[in-house]
């Protein structure tokens, strides 16, 4: 399979700040995207964290079983969680920071 891959954010009219974050690891197939909570404190923190944590979580796919891929993703979903989490408590100006992620592995014939 041939494909071609791109990203670009943009801060929008209403936000001074770019909160989002994204990674493309297309030798593994790996895609993720992460949309930092616009007005809540450190979104841009957040969303750099998910992005930096899933993608270590996920690590290679290539040859793994459909349902072992799967827990792979959603535990690197929660380990993400749960470190902005706890940042969020140790870092006080970091309290109430959030982020939406997403993440997209592409293998050959199945996604």
């Amino acid at each position: 399979m041939h494909f071609t891959c791109a990203a670009r954010t943009d801060v929008g009219i209403v936000r001074s700040g770019n909160e989002d974050s994204y990674l493309i690891l297309a030798e593994r197939g790996v895609f993720i995207v992460a949309d930092g909570m616009g007005g809540h404190a450190a979104g841009e923190v957040a969303s750099e964290m998910a992005v930096r944590i899933i993608s270590r979580e996920i690590g290679s796919l290539r040859g793994v079983p459909d349902a072992e891929a799967s827990e792979r993703i959603a535990r690197s979903m929660v380990t993400a969680n749960e470190a902005i989490f706890e940042r969020t408590l140790s870092e006080h100006d970091k309290r109430g920071m959030g982020t939406t992620a997403t993440a997209l592995v592409l293998l050959p014939g199945r996604y």
